[in-house]
């Protein structure tokens, strides 16, 4: 879920009562999101311990007043084997990555207008863009000949690496100081915890699971884990802070990572297992 033919099984596995059952709820689970109405419906036919009976129902992030079959759960891209202590070194010119699809839904503009406006301001910064979509035209046309000095002279603050193989990328996360996602709708989204893997803080909107991701609590725009983004302004305020107090930068960073390493593929496997022999 959720899904067209989703909503359909949905109503269907209320005839199915002693039929045990696993769904996973793969959109945001947020009961305040605004979303289409059989999306709604999904949620709370699922949710309604009177018409469904003996099912477990995987989510994204934890919410209050769930009912009972409702269950937290994540995905995983890492395994143990994978597991290191990734330092970054808080320098100039500061990292910025991006992972993902470039269209309108994941606003990646707005990285250009943080890029650009922190150099203005003088702080050095440059963001790495991995991935395809409809905007790659626009932003390179937007970003074309824009230059930071850097300690090397003069260097291009935007790179366009299109899709790239995950070493590549990921090569990519262990450079970065930072991870950017503004998006308008997710479920799980794995570009912010794979950049947390490799101990980039992740700015990110407030939508879906991502507030809990980032230890983001009471509406607050910064967490233990990362920064939500509401604004340039704020970001960059925010950023300026970690400046002139790295560390903080590196509690943040180090958070990040501990809670990312903590969701490996064995666990996964390990939380499924569990799930089908309950």
């Amino acid at each position: 879920c959720p899904g067209n033919l989703a909503l359909l099984a949905s109503i269907v596995q209320i005839t199915l009562p002693r039929k045990r059952k696993t769904v996973k709820y793969a959109g945001n689970f947020n009961p305040s999101a605004s979303q289409p109405f059989s999306y709604k419906w999904q949620k709370r036919i699922l949710s309604n311990t009177s018409l469904t009976k003996n099912i477990d129902v995987l989510v994204y992030g934890e919410w209050p007043n769930q009912t009972e079959n409702i269950k937290s759960f994540f995905t995983a891209t890492y395994s143990e084997i994978d597991k290191k202590d990734f330092k970054k070194v808080f320098r100039d010119p500061l990292q910025f990555i991006f992972v993902g699809t470039l269209s309108p839904n994941k606003n990646p503009q707005l990285l250009v207008e943080l890029v650009k406006l922190l150099n203005n301001k003088g702080i050095v910064s440059q963001a790495h863009f991995y991935g395809d979509g409809i905007l790659m035209d626009k932003l390179k046309n937007e970003s074309s000949f824009f230059e930071v000095m850097g300690i090397n002279g003069s260097e291009k603050a935007f790179h366009f690496h299109g899709n790239q193989p995950k070493e590549i990328v990921q090569a990519g996360y262990k450079k970065a100081h930072f991870s950017f996602l503004a998006s308008q709708s997710e479920g799980w989204p794995k570009a912010v915890a794979e950049s947390m893997w490799y101990g980039c803080i992740p700015i990110a909107t407030a939508v879906s699971c991502i507030p809990w991701m980032l230890g983001v609590s009471d509406n607050k725009s910064l967490g233990s884990r990362g920064i939500i983004f509401t604004d340039i302004d704020n970001t960059i305020a925010t950023i300026k802070q970690f400046l002139n107090q790295q560390e903080d930068f590196n509690l943040l960073s180090q958070n990040a990572q501990e809670w990312s390493q903590d969701y490996t593929l064995e666990k996964f496997e390990t939380e499924i297992i569990k799930l089908l022999q309950s």
